[in-house]
This record gives structure tokens, C-alpha cells and sequence, in this order.
């Protein structure tokens, strides 16, 4: 659903936004978008990478649950 899809979009690039302290330099958040297609499909495929500190691992553990 296109809501649902903007709301995951939102929070990723929020929680990139809060990787970056005023010690990061040259903080980067990148979005990719790009088709990728297989012999059944077309896939439409978002990457979303930023330069910041990292998650710890706890919350690496915790990821693909809801509000996390």
C-alpha cells in the first residue's frame, strides 16, 4: 500500500538523518532507485544508505519489527 510504503521510506531516512552528529563530516545520505529484472519479473528496487555512526546491535537484532 502507497501509505504504508512512504511511512517505511520516511523512517528510514529519518533514522539516517539521526545517525549524523555535529562531529560527522560530510554527512551523506544516498537513495537509489533502480528496476532489476529476473526471467519471471521486474522488481523496483530502493537502496537507502547514509555515512553515519551505525546501529548497535541490539537494535540490528530488533530490525523488521514494527516501530523499531
Amino acid at each position: 500500500n502507497r501509505h504504508e510504503l512512504l511511512r517505511v521510506l520516511s523512517n528510514l531516512i529519518n533514522n539516517s538523518m539521526e545517525a549524523f552528529d555535529e562531529n560527522s563530516k560530510n554527512p551523506e545520505i544516498k537513495i537509489k532507485c533502480f528496476k532489476k529484472y529476473t526471467q519471471s519479473k521486474s522488481l523496483n528496487i530502493i537502496e537507502i544508505s547514509d555515512n553515519g555512526r551505525g546501529i548497535t546491535k541490539e537494535v540490528v537484532d530488533q530490525l523488521g519489527q514494527k516501530n523499531i
